[in-house]
C-alpha cells in the first residue's frame, strides 16, 4: 500500500485508477492527525467534502461515525479550524448531490457521531453544528471572532439543531478593533442556540446536551433554548469551572469584579419536556427563564447563582424578560424566573443577589426541598408571585439568612383568586432567625378581590421568635399543623403596637387591631387555643362575632394589669363558655356579649375573673338566646364603678342563672338585687340567683 504525508500529497496523484488505495499518515503534513485509508471510485471523481471524499477519494471510515480532524481541524487553540469544523457539520448536507441549503433541514438526513478529540477548536465565524447528530467534544470549542464578524450583533455564535452534545468546554472571548486597539465587546446577543432561526423545522426531539459554557464577554444570553422537546441538559455556564460539584466559595468576596458571565443563563421558549440536570449557572440578572409555551420543564439537583460584585452592578440592561405586570421590578436579579411554564424544581441551590425565584403569569410550579442562600443584607424576596399555582415541599432549607429591609420571604405583585391561584408551603418548619423580617408582604389587599393566596401546611409547628410578620394579614389563607403536633398559641393583641402587623404569636407579633385578631383566628385554625391576650388599651366600636371555630369550644378574652377594654358594641358569641380576666379594666357603655347560634349547645356561660369594672351597660344582651344563659362573677371581681343590669333583653327567651360571688358591688345594684331589678328581660326566667351579701 502507497504512503502520503498529508492531503496534498493526495491529491497530486496523477491518473489515479479504481480501487487503488492508499494510507495518508496526516491531514495536514506533519501533524499526524486526520489521515487513514482512502480508495479511489472514479464515479465520485467530482465529490469534494474535504473529509469523506474528496475528488473521488473515498475514505475507509466507520458508518455514521466522523471525525473532525478528517477535515483538516487541528485544534491547537491558535489555528482558525472554522473551515474544518463547518465542512464536518455541513458535509452530509450535500455528499452525493443532495441539499446544498444547511438551513433547509432533510429529515432523510442520517444521524452522524462527530467526534472531537482533545484539544482547543479556534473558530472566528458563527457556526452550525448538525441536525439530528451527536456530538462529542473531549476538547474546547473556543470562539474567536473577526472583527467584521464581531460588530455584527443579534446572531449566536453556535447553533445546534442535533440530539446529543457533549462538550468538555466552550469559550467565548469575542472581541473589536477599536481606536487600534482590541476590546472585548460587551453588547452581543447570545452564545449559543438550540433550533433558532431555522426554517421548516419547529423543535428537537429527544435530545441531551452536556458542555461548560465559559463566556468571555458580557453575553446577554447565554444557552437559547427555543423550540427543544424531550430533552436533557447537563451545563456548567459562567465561570463555575467544571460540571462534577457545586463550587463554593470561601467568602463572597472571592467573586472576579470582571466576570464575564452571561446577563441570562439559559432562555427557554416554546420548549417541552426537558430537564436541566446538575447544571451550574452563573449569571448576572437571570439563571434561568422559563417562558413563551414552556410546558413539563424539570429542575433537578443543580446550583445557579447571580453574580455578587462589582461586575453585577455594572449591567445596566436588567431583566430582559419580565411581564408587563413587572415593568416597575425589571431591573431585579432571580436565579430562576417562570412567566406563564409548567416547571418542577428539585434539590436546586439558589445563591447571590436579588430574588431566587420569580413566578408569574398563570405559571404552575412544583419546588422540592429548595436551598436558597445569600449574603447578609441583599436578598431581596425569596419568592415573588404573581397569578401563580406554587407548591413548596420540606421548605426547611430555605436560609434567608439576613433579608433587606422591606423585603419578605413571599412577596405578592398580583394574586387574584379568578383561578384558584395559590402558594403552599408544605412540610417542614421554616428555618428562621433574629434576620427574618416578613413572611408574607405584597400589593395593596383590596386591589386583589380580599384573596388570601397563603397556605402553610403540615408544619411542625409556627412559633417563631424574633420575626414572621405579614403587611396584611388577609393575604394568608390558612395555617395547617402536622396531625402529630398537639401545639396551640394564644393570640396577642398590641393596639399601641407599630410596624408589620402580625399573626399575634407573642409580643413582637401581635395584632394591632380586632380586625386582625379575626383574620389570625381564621388563618391559625387548630393553632389557635382560644386565648386573645390584650396589652394595650383596646375600644371596641364594631359588633364581632366570636364564633364555635376549630372545635374551640371555650374563649378566654385576658388583658392584662393597667389595660382597659371599653365596650361600645357587643362581642357576639357561638360558643359555649367566655371568660373575661387577667386584672385589668373594662369599661362596659354597651353590653359585653350577646350569645347567638347556640346550636351546639343549649347552654352558654359568660365568667368574668380577676377584672375591674365600670360602666352603665349589661353583661349579657339575651335578643338571640332560645337555651340557658349562665352568669357567674367571681370574688374578685370589683363592680363598684359599675351601675348597669346583669342580663338585658327586650325580645329574647330563655332561662338565666346568675351567681354573684364579689363583694365589691355598689349601692345601686345592691338596691337592684333586692327589688329584682337587676334583670332587664321580661321573656326570660331567672332559674337561680346567687349574691354574696
Amino acid at each position: 500500500m502507497e504512503v502520503y504525508e498529508s492531503i496534498s500529497d493526495l491529491l497530486n496523484i496523477q491518473n489515479p485508477v479504481n480501487g487503488q488505495t492508499v494510507y495518508v499518515k496526516s491531514y495536514h503534513n506533519g501533524l499526524n492527525k486526520g489521515g487513514g485509508i482512502f480508495f479511489y471510485n472514479s464515479e465520485k471523481s467530482n465529490i469534494n467534502n474535504y473529509g469523506t471524499i474528496i475528488n473521488g477519494w473515498v475514505r475507509a471510515a466507520l458508518e455514521n461515525w466522523v471525525n473532525v480532524e478528517w477535515f483538516g481541524a487541528v485544534g491547537d487553540g491558535i489555528t482558525d479550524d472554522y473551515q474544518a469544523l463547518y465542512n464536518c457539520f455541513n458535509h452530509h448536507y450535500n455528499p452525493e448531490g443532495g441539499t446544498t441549503d444547511p438551513n433547509s433541514l432533510q429529515h432523510t438526513i442520517p444521524a452522524l457521531t462527530f467526534y472531537l478529540p482533545h484539544g482547543c477548536y479556534r473558530y472566528t465565524q458563527p457556526l452550525r453544528l448538525p441536525c439530528r447528530g451527536t456530538v462529542t467534544c473531549e476538547g474546547i470549542l473556543n470562539y474567536f471572532a473577526r472583527p467584521e464578524v464581531a460588530t455584527q450583533k443579534n446572531r449566536s455564535t453556535l447553533f445546534y439543531d442535533g440530539t446529543n452534545l457533549e462538550v468538555a468546554a466552550c469559550y467565548l472571548p469575542v472581541f473589536k478593533r477599536v481606536n487600534n486597539a482590541w476590546q472585548l465587546i460587551t453588547d452581543s446577543t447570545e452564545f449559543f442556540t438550540f433550533s433558532s432561526g431555522i426554517s421548516n423545522h419547529s423543535m428537537c426531539r429527544g435530545s441531551s446536551f452536556r458542555f461548560n459554557l465559559i463566556t468571555k464577554q458580557k453575553t446577554k444570553i447565554g444557552v437559547n433554548a427555543f423550540g427543544l422537546e424531550s430533552g436533557r441538559l447537563e451545563l456548567g455556564i459562567g465561570t463555575l469551572g467544571t460540571l462534577a460539584s457545586i463550587q463554593n466559595q470561601s467568602s463572597w468576596s472571592d467573586y472576579n469584579e470582571d466576570d464575564l458571565s452571561p446577563k441570562i443563563g439559559i432562555l427557554f421558549t416554546i420548549a417541552w419536556n426537558i430537564e436541566l440536570y446538575k447544571c451550574r449557572i452563573l449569571a448576572h440578572n437571570q439563571g434561568v427563564y422559563i417562558g413563551g409555551s414552556t410546558g413539563s420543564t424539570v429542575i433537578n439537583g443543580c446550583y445557579i447563582n447571580r453574580q455578587v460584585s462589582t461586575a453585577a452592578s455594572a449591567v445596566t440592561d436588567g431583566m430582559l424578560y419580565y411581564p408587563s405586570i413587572m415593568e416597575t421590578k425589571k431591573n431585579l436579579t432571580s436565579a430562576i424566573t417562570v412567566e406563564g411554564g409548567d416547571v418542577s424544581i428539585y434539590d436546586t441551590v439558589t445563591e447571590g443577589w436579588g430574588c431566587p425565584y420569580v413566578l408569574a403569569s398563570g405559571t404552575r410550579a412544583t419546588i422540592q426541598a429548595p436551598h436558597i442562600e445569600g449574603p447578609n443584607d441583599i436578598m431581596m424576596h425569596c419568592f415573588m408571585i404573581y397569578n401563580a399555582k406554587v407548591q413548596v415541599h420540606d421548605w426547611s432549607a430555605i436560609r434567608t439568612m439576613q433579608l433587606r429591609s422591606g423585603t419578605s420571604v413571599v412577596y405578592s405583585f398580583g394574586m387574584t383568586n379568578e383561578r384558584g391561584y395559590i402558594f403552599e408551603l408544605d412540610g417542614a418548619g421554616y428555618y428562621a432567625d433574629n434576620s427574618l423580617f416578613n413572611l408574607v408582604d405584597g400589593v395593596a389587599y383590596d386591589q386583589y378581590t380580599n384573596y388570601g393566596f397563603l397556605k402553610l401546611k403540615n408544619i411542625a409547628t409556627f412559633k417563631v421568635t424574633g420575626g414572621t410578620f405579614s403587611s396584611d394579614l388577609r393575604l394568608i389563607q390558612s395555617i395547617e399543623l402536622a396531625q402529630s403536633n398537639t401545639y396551640r398559641t394564644p393570640i396577642y393583641l398590641d393596639p399601641a403596637r407599630t410596624g408589620l402587623k402580625g399573626l399575634g404569636l407573642g409580643s413582637a407579633t401581635a395584632c394591632q387591631s380586632f380586625d386582625d385578631v379575626i383574620e389570625a383566628i381564621r388563618i391559625l385554625g387548630l393553632l389557635w387555643d382560644g386565648s386573645i391576650i390584650l396589652t394595650s388599651n383596646l375600644t371596641i366600636s364594631t359588633s364581632y362575632t366570636l364564633s364555635l371555630l376549630n372545635n374551640i369550644h371555650n374563649i378566654v378574652f385576658t388583658i392584662q394589669p393597667n389595660v382597659t377594654l371599653t365596650i361600645s358594641n357587643r362581642f357576639k358569641v357561638s360558643c359555649s363558655n367566655i371568660t373575661f380576666n387577667g386584672g385589668g379594666n373594662v369599661v362596659v357603655n354597651s353590653p359585653l356579649v350577646e350569645p347567638i347560634d347556640l346550636k351546639h349547645s343549649s347552654d352558654v356561660s359568660v365568667r368574668l375573673s380577676n377584672i375591674t369594672i365600670a360602666g352603665i351597660s349589661a353583661f349579657v344582651r339575651g335578643d338571640s338566646v332560645f337555651g340557658t344563659t349562665n352568669l357567674c362573677i367571681e370574688s374578685n371581681v370589683n363592680l363598684s364603678e359599675w351601675t348597669g343590669k346583669y342580663l338585658y333583653s327586650p325580645n329574647g327567651y330563655g332561662l338565666f342563672n346568675i351567681m354573684v360571688l364579689t363583694t365589691s358591688r355598689n349601692s345601686t345594684v345592691k338596691n337592684n338585687e333586692i327589688s329584682n331589678n337587676n334583670v332587664d328581660a321580661r321573656n326570660f326566667i331567672v332559674v337561680s340567683k346567687i349574691f354574696v351579701a
